[in-house]
């Protein structure tokens, strides 16, 4: 095997690892770049992002495993969805008086 060739295998496994982090953060970076004057590029807003990153990878890490193990279950998109709506829901009736924004 030639050293290239040996070193473009090394280098395509290393972007599979980390290639989709990759590809968030420079969606990000356009994102920032692109809205100079808005608060896009702030931590709050990174926080926001990442947070909603979480659900989706979670999600993807368990229908991993329901495909890996040789079933295939296409309604986890529409029982993330319902189960949003309902905690949505739920917490729009526990919450509904209390002033978040009072301190302690």
């Amino acid at each position: 095997m030639p050293p290239s060739s040996n070193l473009r295998l090394r280098f395509f496994r290393v972007l599979d690892q980390i290639g989709p982090t990759l590809a968030m953060v420079a969606v990000w970076i356009l994102f920032a770049a692109i809205g100079r004057d808005s608060s896009f590029a702030t931590w709050p807003n990174t926080q926001t992002i990442l947070l909603q990153t979480a659900v989706i990878g979670i999600a993807a890490l368990g229908m991993t495993m329901i495909i890996i193990s040789g079933g295939i279950d296409l309604s986890t998109g529409s029982l993330i969805a319902l189960v949003s709506i309902v905690v949505a829901l739920v917490l729009k009736h526990l919450l509904a008086g209390v002033d978040l924004e009072a301190e302690p």
